[in-house]
């Protein structure tokens, strides 16, 4: 009886396998166009609009979305693209990071510029944060695997039309097998 159980028992592990769980880091770029047009009729130049950055947009974080551990912001950013309007017009406004129940996780003012300047520059601008306050951000993330993108502001002249281009860089760790 002994000489059939050790054949069976050896013959249910190779068929079951052991696959071993290894964490495994994956990078993702998201960008997203908050596009401002404000005609002539609009006597404050007020702009308020809104973006969500769903990390699952990313085919390999939509792969290994139930195994996501953590998330990483490497890198946020900001650039003015095609803009339209009067040479003097100046941008004041904040960009802000909301969860899914529209409190605000994050802010950061940028510094008033003319547009026509920040949309002639090539070079992002980088958006400065804490531990704590990227830390807020990925949980966030973890939570609902997406945040909004808000952009709230004035423009000094009218009318403008302009592209508030916002990146993301993030990392995603997760558990898959091996």
């Amino acid at each position: 009886m002994k000489n059939y159980i050790l054949p069976l028992i050896a013959l249910a592990f190779a068929f079951t396998g052991c696959d071993e769980l290894k964490e495994k880091s994956f990078d993702a770029s998201y960008a997203k166009n908050l596009t401002v047009d404000i005609d002539e009729t609009s006597a404050d130049g007020v702009f308020d609009i809104s973006e969500v950055l769903n990390a699952l947009s990313n085919e390999n974080l939509e792969q290994v979305q139930d195994k996501i551990k953590s998330y990483d912001i490497r890198e946020m950013s900001y650039k003015v693209w095609e803009y339209d309007g009067p040479i003097g017009s100046i941008m004041d406004g904040e960009i802000k990071i909301l969860n899914g129940n529209g409190d605000v996780l994050y802010a950061t003012a940028m510094a008033p510029e003319l547009l026509v300047d920040m949309n002639a520059d090539e070079a992002y601008r980088l958006i400065e944060m804490t531990d704590e306050e990227e830390k807020v951000i990925t949980d966030a993330l973890l939570n609902d695997n997406s945040v909004t993108v808000k952009a709230v502001g004035t423009v000094s002249e009218v009318p403008v039309h302009f592209v508030l281009q916002t990146r993301v860089d993030i990392t995603a760790v997760a558990e898959v097998e091996d």
